[in-house]
C-alpha cells in the first residue's frame, strides 16, 4: 500500500514484479505528465493482481475523471475505485478499508 506521490510506484511495480499479488494506491494523483517514467498511465494496462485505489472526492491532485479514468485502464477483473469524502489527506477509515481489501485478495 502507497499513499500520494508513493502510489504512482504501485502501477509499475504491479506491472512488471510477478511477487506483487494485490495492490492498494492511495490518495494516487493523476494529473502527472504522460512522459514520466513511472506514470501510472503507461503501466495500467499490464496490471493484472487486484488492484484498489482510494481517493478523496476534492483532491484537486487527483481528479475524478482521472481515477474513474486510469481504473478503466487497470487490466485485473478484481478492481476497485473507493472515494472518501476529503481531500488528498484521506480520512483515516481508508486504512481499514485497504486492510480488508488485503485479507480477502490474498486469502485466495
Amino acid at each position: 500500500m502507497r499513499a500520494s506521490s508513493s502510489a504512482w510506484q504501485m502501477f509499475p511495480l504491479s506491472a512488471c514484479e510477478p511477487r506483487v499479488k494485490v495492490s492498494v494506491a492511495t490518495a494516487l494523483p493523476t494529473e502527472v505528465p504522460l512522459y514520466d517514467p513511472v506514470s501510472p498511465w503507461n503501466y495500467a494496462a499490464g496490471i493484472f493482481q487486484p488492484f484498489l485505489i482510494q481517493a478523496g472526492l476534492q483532491d484537486e491532485a487527483s481528479p475524478k475523471k482521472g481515477s474513474e479514468q486510469l481504473l478503466q485502464l487497470i487490466a485485473s477483473p478484481m478492481k476497485q475505485l473507493l472515494w472518501y469524502d476529503g481531500d488528498h489527506s484521506l480520512p483515516v477509515a481508508y486504512v481499514p478499508d485497504a486492510v480488508a481489501w488485503f485479507r480477502t485478495h490474498l486469502q485466495k
